[in-house]
């Protein structure tokens, strides 16, 4: 239903902004503490923040090549990022040891 908002299930009858706003979660899982997440609710408008041209000045895409991939993740890890570090779950810990004896 376009312009209806859900809480807990129920439709609530206000509007949505009428562009994009951000929104700091409550930190309830480790992931978000340690990546700093942060989201958006767009509401009716689903135009793509990198199409919003006010957003432009603060918004950088960075492309980057498959074959820059193993140098960027040897750097991060030399800096402290890594598989455990940003994914604080066991999954996080397990793929970090398996890249670690792969090479």
């Amino acid at each position: 239903m376009p312009g209806t908002a859900w809480c807990i299930g129920r439709p609530v009858k206000k509007a949505f902004p009428p562009h994009p706003i951000g929104v700091i979660p409550v930190h309830k899982s480790k992931r978000i503490v340690v990546q700093k997440g942060m989201f958006t609710i767009h509401g009716d408008d689903q135009t793509p923040l990198e199409d919003i041209e006010r957003l432009k000045p603060w918004l950088k895409r960075i492309d980057i090549k498959y074959e820059q991939t193993d140098i960027i993740k040897a750097e991060l890890q030399m800096a402290g990022v890594t598989q455990s570090s940003l994914f604080p779950e066991l999954s996080g810990l397990a793929q970090e040891l398996r890249e670690y004896w792969k090479q």
